[in-house]
């Protein structure tokens, strides 16, 4: 079996072992965190040996996972299958290398910081690996288990931020105050507090912690990568940064793209952060000429998109006179934005660029694409955040697609951090060994 077989081996581990060191503190020395020595050794070579256990069956989880679309857990395949399939999940063989000795980054202060030296035990782990395969309930109940093993205080402190994540994330607020009780009364500490939905919904929001797409030096056809990516991120974000820095060239094919692009997130209500469109608007400017017509219309049509976007009316409306010469047609009437476009436009790129990347609320399935933004983010910069505040889960197949695709980023001596991210998915980029070319930094309650 796989991660279920953790279950009988935890079981007939506690069945072998003497029966006074199963009982290694009373109720009284677990409110203090006491364990005594025979215990705690007996204790640390169980983890041990339970973690590496579960490293080897998330190899084999994420094989099973990746073939079966429903995420149930199956009996483990044989070897000459295992073998077969080897190559097509080499993102899963770094999970042999990824350390356990530290689940959360240590710059933080407080509780959370607390715990960075701890060895975190294998049923946070276990926990996290359930949760990222959409399995929940089995997810609490080993928490609900753990909390209840006489462990050192490290240790079931680890489980208890886990399981306050898990009743947060499913709105469980009855479940949440009843275990801050328990909580207070085992550690005597304020537990982490609930967050309502209204504290939890992304603000509207300055420039950082935005996602963002950057064009490429070419505006034409092969631009549509960059348009998908802003159409798909627009789902998630209700301001989003479209950055045209790097234009040099346009025709009216890609011109053409991007007016519809605009035109639909006006319709939508989105917010838009334009670095470089002062630059852009002068590279269309530069191909026009008026009175003389060409095959589209939508260089003209653009220009005007973005004059009435970045509200600067006057020039819209010579800019108007002119395409209205060219084509002997009425030109779009002007219409202010209802939220002017921020930070100023007179800025350039390179100071409007937000600090950080905005994580979507969900990462499964095919990460090609938000690698891709996620790259692009990356492009020039020095240390890249990657702002986790809405993210609740990353599919555990989907999290080795991560590492494959966040490994080249991190050569360079460029910084990847993962911040304010949830305790579950914290213990899962830990176990997938991104621990190794990223902080990951776990909100702080």
């Amino acid at each position: 079996m796989k991660i279920f077989s953790l279950f009988g081996k935890k079981q007939q581990a506690q069945a072998d072992a003497p029966a006074a060191n199963t009982r290694a503190c009373d109720g009284s020395m677990r409110m203090n965190g006491a364990v005594g020595r025979s215990g705690s050794t007996q204790f640390d070579q169980r983890n041990a040996a339970r973690a590496t256990e579960l490293k080897i069956d998330a190899i084999e989880s994420a094989m099973t996972l990746d073939l079966d679309a429903n995420l149930s857990i199956r009996h483990k395949p044989g070897a000459a299958n295992v073998a077969g399939q080897a190559s097509a999940f080499n993102n899963t063989v770094q999970l042999m290398d990824a350390s356990t000795e530290i689940l959360f980054d240590d710059s933080r202060s407080g509780a959370a910081g607390a715990l960075a030296a701890a060895l975190p035990p294998p049923a946070v782990e276990e926990a996290a690996i359930l949760f990222a395969n959409g399995q929940q309930v089995l997810a609490e109940q080993l928490l609900q288990n753990a909390i209840l093993e006489e462990a050192p205080v490290a240790d079931a402190k680890h489980a208890y931020l886990l399981l306050f994540d898990l009743y947060q994330l499913s709105g469980q607020q009855q479940a949440f105050d009843r275990l801050s009780t328990d909580y207070i009364g085992r550690f005597e500490t304020s537990p982490p507090a609930w967050r309502d939905s209204a504290q939890q919904a992304p603000s509207a929001v300055p420039a950082s912690g935005q996602p963002s797409v950057v064009f490429p030096p070419v505006l034409d056809h092969s631009s549509a990568r960059q348009i998908e990516q802003a159409q798909q991120l627009s789902a998630s974000s209700r301001v989003l940064q479209l950055d045209f820095g790097r234009i040099r060239e346009i025709d009216p094919a890609g011109c053409t793209l991007l007016l519809q692009l605009l035109r639909n997130l006006h319709q939508s209500d989105h917010d838009l952060i334009l670095p470089g469109a002062p630059h852009l608007i002068e590279r269309i400017k530069s191909t026009l000429q008026t009175g003389r017509r060409k095959a589209s219309a939508a260089p003209w049509l653009l220009l005007l998109e973005l004059l009435r976007r970045l509200d600067r009316e006057q020039e819209f409306e010579e800019s108007s006179i002119d395409y209205c010469i060219t084509f002997e047609i009425s030109p779009p009437a002007f219409e202010a934005p209802l939220v002017r476009v921020a930070p100023s436009v007179g800025q350039t790129a390179a100071v409007s660029q937000p600090e950080r990347f905005l994580m979507p609320p969900l990462v499964a399935g095919d990460t090609r694409q938000l690698l891709e933004a996620i790259a692009a983010f990356a492009a020039d910069r020095e240390t890249v955040m990657l702002d986790c505040a809405q993210l609740k889960r990353i599919d555990f197949t989907a999290s080795g697609q991560l590492l494959t695709g966040l490994v080249p980023l991190a050569g360079n001596d460029r910084i990847i951090e993962f911040h304010e991210v949830n305790y579950l998915v914290a213990a899962l980029l830990n176990v997938m060994g991104l621990k190794e070319i990223a902080r990951i930094i776990p909100h702080k309650g």
